[in-house]
């Protein structure tokens, strides 16, 4: 079981995660991070990620992250 730490905060805007996600700046907090974009309209930025790999399998944790709601902020 391997563990790695995956900080998009210094990744360059506009490049694509290991998910294909666009990397860009948050609204809340202003750091970099990758955008997911969900069905009900809320936004996640994760700013870094725990992934473990066992064997096949690939278990990223999100251990950092800021939420916009579906109305963004106010």
């Amino acid at each position: 079981m391997t563990l790695q730490l995956i900080n998009y905060t210094i990744y360059r805007k506009g490049r694509k995660s290991m998910d294909n996600r666009p990397i860009d700046y948050c609204p809340k907090c202003g750091r970099k991070g990758e955008r997911r974009q969900y069905a009900d309209g809320s936004i996640m930025f994760a700013h870094k990620l725990r992934v473990t790999r066992a064997g096949v399998f690939v278990l990223p944790e999100v251990i950092d992250h800021c939420m916009i709601p579906e109305g963004g902020l106010e």
